[in-house]
């Protein structure tokens, strides 16, 4: 009855051939705001839909490509698994995606991101130490480094002197991974983030100075829209505290 369901769903679904010799076929809703409508109403309730997904990754094959990029897709924050408010929750099925593909960035990229989020920085920082050990460093993985130095250095109880190494050890980090990765525009954001936190605790516009500089000359380079955003809400963070800071 496949062949009749999907005539009833022409224009909605559309089916491609993956595997013909072994029956593997994909489908896919050709649009995202269709899929969207059917997942909100088709499974409104939070458990329905929390077991859908666990469904889903028992069925996986990672030896799919296809299924590899459906696994990715679900670590969408917006859609997807970000329906599921319990990040907690979120960080269990993100594991086993990592079981099943262990060598997919997106899911560890997610994990370390919620742990974080969770202040459980001991956790972040073991996922991120295995990242480093068993796939290349990459800039969001550069990035959540600093990013977990300024979330200790600033929720932690740290003698002040404590504090500042903190963040300025995040500071170099942020600059060495722009060595890197002078493309990513998340990193000239938690660049200029660590410039602000130090401004915060040390009374130091330096580090501040030096990003703003780095992602304005980025930006005439890559000419990328986000990274021009990022710029204008730290300008308007400059022009509020005042061109000269103390």
């Amino acid at each position: 009855q496949v062949a009749r369901y999907l005539a009833d769903l022409n224009g909605i679904i559309d089916e491609q051939t993956v595997n013909e010799r072994e029956g593997v076929f994909a489908w896919r809703v050709r649009h995202p705001v269709i899929a969207e409508i059917l997942s909100k109403y088709k499974y409104s309730d939070d458990a329905e839909y929390y077991a859908l997904l666990e469904s889903t990754l028992d069925h996986l094959n990672p030896a799919y490509r296809i299924e590899v990029i459906s696994l990715n897709e679900m670590c969408d924050p917006r859609r997807a698994m970000g329906r599921v408010h319990d990040k907690r929750k979120q960080n269990v099925l993100l594991r086993r995606m990592i079981s099943l593909a262990p060598k997919e960035r997106v899911p560890r990229h997610r994990l370390i991101t919620n742990l974080i989020a969770l202040s459980e920085y001991e956790s972040a920082a073991t996922e991120i130490r295995l990242f480093e050990n068993e796939l290349r460093t990459d800039g969001p993985v550069q990035r959540y480094k600093v990013q977990l130095l300024l979330e200790r250095a600033q929720r932690s109880n740290l003698l002040l002197e404590d504090r500042l190494t903190m963040i300025r050890t995040a500071a170099n980090l942020a600059e060495a991974g722009l060595q890197r990765f002078s493309d990513d525009k998340n990193l000239y954001r938690v660049y200029l983030e660590a410039g602000v936190v130090l401004y915060k605790y040390g009374n130091d516009r330096t580090v501040f100075d030096q990003a703003l500089q780095s992602a304005r000359v980025a930006y005439e380079r890559i000419l990328d829209p986000d990274l021009a955003r990022v710029i204008r809400r730290f300008e308007q963070v400059e022009h509020i505290i005042g061109p000269t800071w103390p």
